[in-house]
């Protein structure tokens, strides 16, 4: 008896077909997970620069002296000595707001609160940052 061979020399349709959806589901997958990461990205750039503006702002006001700093108030309340809200990048959400605040919780230190808020709802993003100036005897 003679034995039939069949050679098979490529994928049959069907073959194609599988290997056409695994591909297309694989692809939609990772599609999906690059605009994920490209948004966790962007929200954590933002984070930062948000962090560096708040404390560059901390930092210039540290490397004032007593008097220069401002906020005259009573004790325990703050005082808006700065608003530095035109110093985001243009990608932020709106509403964004940045301001330096000062309190005199007593007559030899006076309480620096630099605070940057942007975004608004589920996306609302604060970042402050607090410390003290001794009056220099």
């Amino acid at each position: 008896m003679s034995e039939l061979k069949i050679k098979s020399g490529g994928f049959s349709a069907i073959e194609l077909m599988v290997m056409i959806v695994v591909l297309a589901i694989t692809l939609t997958a990772f599609a999906s997970s690059f605009n994920t990461i490209t948004q966790v990205n962007k929200k954590s750039q933002n984070m930062n620069t948000a962090s560096n503006l708040a404390y560059s702002k901390l930092q210039e006001y540290q490397n004032k002296s007593f008097d220069q700093v401002g906020g005259d108030t009573a004790k325990d309340e703050f005082t808006v000595v700065e608003d530095f809200s035109n110093s985001f990048p243009a990608t932020f959400n709106a509403p964004k707001t940045a301001s330096v605040q000062v309190s005199n919780p007593s007559n030899d230190y006076k309480q620096i609160l630099v605070s940057v808020i942007y975004g608004k709802g589920e996306n609302l993003r604060k970042v402050t940052y607090s410390d003290f100036i001794r009056r220099s005897n």
